[in-house]
């Protein structure tokens, strides 16, 4: 028997003669599997759906791994068998095999049933202003190289991917770098990455928002009061955001008559935040009451305003004169007396009281200009 097996029992030779068939056959093919599952890490199961596959693809010049057997029979004395013929027969099945080339080929047959999953996070960027997003790639069953890709970037941003093609399996992330031109428009946008590993692809979309350049401005919330005539001062503030660093000229709209305000400086680099104090004049002429204005902060075509409250008290002395100074009225008579206030220097207001019994008098205006 020029196909048997020696047996060793007990580190001697258990025969005198070399043994076959399948007794034989079986142990010494499961050893060369155990070999396959030590090469891909996971246990093959039913190997006929890979060992038919690679014999067909042989047939078609496909990679050589087994011989095919085409004379001879497995007939016993008294019993007639199978004849080998060219190509899979009862008698050798497939042939014996090269099993160095089996194992180190042993998945050009199989079809992949592993998992590829793409993880993807929001990304925020600014004009003239670059970023980084995660991405992390999730492998399970397949051993090619994951290489990932994007769409849907905006005009204006450019992207590229820290490393581009990533190892599997397992767990790996990259990083999307991420750069948006002075040109590009602010605005949300949907982006997918795609990762294909072999013949297995996945997709995973995330929210990319693009930024203008802009600044906050913080006034005090609480109102500024003043007497006329007085001078008080505030701190304004301006906080550049989304890589805005332009100058900043402060003003002011809607203050009332007789009030001014200025700021100390008047203007304000945005390249980092800054403050300045606004000096609010009252003069003697302001008239009191209770007012809104807004702080206005410009830079360019950009405009950011804040409102504010201002409470201006007036404080004077006023003697007033009755015209004429002295008046005799009937019982059921009217008569009519001009008053005035030639020191005032603002609007007051007048109310009448201290009358009589039985006296009413009525004011054709409650205010003197």
């Amino acid at each position: 028997m020029n196909d048997g097996y020696t047996v060793v029992q007990g580190g001697e030779m258990g025969y005198i003669f070399p043994v076959g068939g399948t007794s034989a056959a079986t142990p010494s093919f499961a050893g060369l599997i155990a070999l396959v599952n030590q090469k891909y890490n996971s246990v093959q199961g039913c190997i006929n759906p890979v060992l038919y596959p690679l014999a067909a693809k042989q047939a078609t010049g496909g990679t050589s791994i087994f011989h095919d057997i085409t004379t001879g029979n497995n007939s016993i004395p008294g019993q007639a068998g199978y004849s080998a013929t060219a190509g899979y027969d009862q008698a050798t099945g497939l042939g014996s095999v090269d099993f160095n080339t089996l194992v180190n080929h042993w998945n050009n047959a199989v079809t992949p049933t592993g998992s590829l999953t793409i993880f993807t996070y929001a990304a925020t960027v600014s004009q003239s202003q670059s970023t980084r997003a995660a991405v992390k790639t999730v492998t399970t069953g397949i051993s090619s190289a994951v290489a990932l890709t994007v769409s849907g970037m905006p005009t204006g941003v450019t992207a590229s991917f820290s490393p581009g093609t990533i190892m599997s399996p397992g767990s790996v992330s990259s990083t999307l770098n991420i750069a948006a031109s002075s040109t590009a428009n602010p605005g949300n946008y949907t982006l997918t990455v795609t990762g294909t590993a072999g013949s297995q692809t996945a997709k995973s979309s995330f929210t990319l928002t693009v930024l203008a350049p802009s600044f906050g401005l913080a006034v005090p919330s609480t109102a500024q009061g003043m007497q006329n005539g007085q001078t008080i001062t505030a701190v304004v503030g301006i906080t550049p955001q989304n890589g805005f660093n332009g100058i900043v000229t402060l003003g002011t709209t809607g203050l009332p008559a007789g009030v001014t305000a200025t700021f100390s400086p008047a203007s304000l680099s945005g390249s980092k935040a800054g403050t300045s104090v606004m000096s609010i004049v009252a003069a003697k002429s302001a008239h009191g009451g209770f007012y809104g204005f807004n702080v206005t902060a410009t830079s360019g075509s950009l405009t950011q305003t804040a409102s504010m409250n201002l409470a201006v008290n007036v404080t004077q002395s006023c003697k007033m004169v009755f015209t004429p100074s002295a008046i005799a009225l009937a019982p059921g008579g009217t008569t009519t007396v001009a008053l005035t206030c030639p020191s005032a220097g603002s609007a007051i207001s007048m109310y009448p009281f201290g009358m009589p019994s039985g006296i009413t008098a009525t004011l054709s205006s409650s205010t003197q200009p």
